[in-house]
């Protein structure tokens, strides 16, 4: 999760408040991702790789940490939340929580924006930049639900990535 929410800052352009001795992040914007497969490849992931069983304090900061990222109404709504999860859960091929999210597709404008956004930051982090957040500002996003929008991508992609990873290291 640290991981995204640092990607956008470094790649949004976000002004460190501290000094710092390290040189700032420059990131390769014209990388590639690897091709995913088609949704009928992706695996299922059993809900038993989606917890933490051996680390019981970990799980429970994690489920409350999760409870308070996808079950809150604000700064964000939680059908807000559900479209940034599902494009999240989709562009890391989690079929479960993709399927379980499925009612989540965008109707409008505005909720194409959201899932472009979610897309772009589980996809390529490192071509983020200020316009990205630019564009839901420009839809009347403050910027606390930008980084509600921020940490419901970022959440997503470290379960749904955390899950696959889980169920391919049991086999």
């Amino acid at each position: 999760m640290f991981n995204y929410l640092t990607r956008v800052a470094d790649a949004a352009g976000i002004e460190f408040d501290y000094a710092s001795p390290l040189p700032a992040f420059e990131p390769e914007r014209d990388k590639d991702t690897a091709a995913r497969p088609d949704r009928v490849s992706w695996p299922v992931v059993a809900d038993e790789f989606r917890t933490l069983p051996s680390f019981p304090v970990t799980s429970e900061a994690w489920q409350r940490w999760h409870e308070y990222v996808f079950d809150s109404d604000e700064p964000l709504n939680r059908r807000d939340r559900g479209l940034l999860a599902r494009a999240a859960a989709e562009e890391t091929c989690d079929r479960v929580r993709a399927d379980e999210l499925a009612g989540h597709t965008p109707r409008d404008d505005r909720e194409e924006r959201l899932d472009e956004f979610a897309r772009k930051l589980s996809r390529t982090p490192w071509r983020m930049n200020p316009s990205d957040l630019q564009a839901l500002r420009d839809l009347g996003y403050p910027e606390p639900a930008l980084l509600h929008a921020i940490s419901a991508v970022a959440l997503q992609n470290a379960e749904s990535r955390l899950a696959m990873g889980r169920a391919l290291t049991a086999t």
